[in-house]
């Protein structure tokens, strides 16, 4: 046990086969009975059990045994475009945590505070060729016109949280083009 505490960096760690042992849950009995003298909140209770989770797997049951080979990529996330789409099942798409195989270890789509961004995404992308992509138009031509257009920029970059929580993945894009002669920003 003393030898489990130096390697550790002084915290004992322990996998979860010698905490089913006996050895484990003897050491856990024993830890549970001194930790209400060891803490610093006389409040708190002591515990009866520490579990480590690790992860999960996707269940691709609800699928066909063949739909399955098909969209699952042999790690967590499913395979998929950019529009969340399936690679190779068209119109079949992903949201919510499964929407996470686009940025995984880049960013926050595999918790509530990102994938509430990439689902708006999806809702958008799905949306697009009814309502057309949602954007607005400012033309630039007078000083009036490229402030209010430099104000909303400004405002956007300071307020915008689906680019902040998913960096890398959900961008902002300003086209600047010119239309009847006129430079137009959208």
């Amino acid at each position: 046990l003393n030898a489990a505490f130096e390697l550790r960096g002084q915290r004992l760690e322990f996998d979860s086969g010698f905490l089913s042992s006996a050895e484990g849950r003897a050491l856990l009995d024993r830890i549970a009975v001194m930790r209400p003298h060891l803490s610093q909140d006389p409040l708190r209770h002591p515990f009866h059990a520490g579990i480590r989770c690790l992860g999960w797997k996707s269940d691709l049951s609800v699928l066909e045994p063949g739909l399955q080979q098909k969209v699952h990529s042999g790690g967590k996330y499913p395979k998929m475009e950019s529009s969340y789409q399936a690679v190779s099942i068209p119109g079949l798409y992903f949201a919510g945590s499964l929407s996470h195989g686009r940025d995984f270890r880049r960013s926050a789509g595999g918790f509530i505070h990102g994938f509430r961004y990439t689902a708006r995404a999806l809702h958008r992308i799905l949306r697009r060729e009814e309502l057309g992509w949602p954007n607005r138009s400012f033309e630039l031509q007078e000083d009036t016109a490229r402030s209010d257009w430099m104000q909303k920029v400004l405002q956007r970059v300071n307020e915008a949280a689906g680019p902040y929580q998913m960096f890398g993945e959900l961008v902002d894009v300003v086209l600047f083009m010119e239309r009847d002669g006129a430079l137009v920003a959208q």
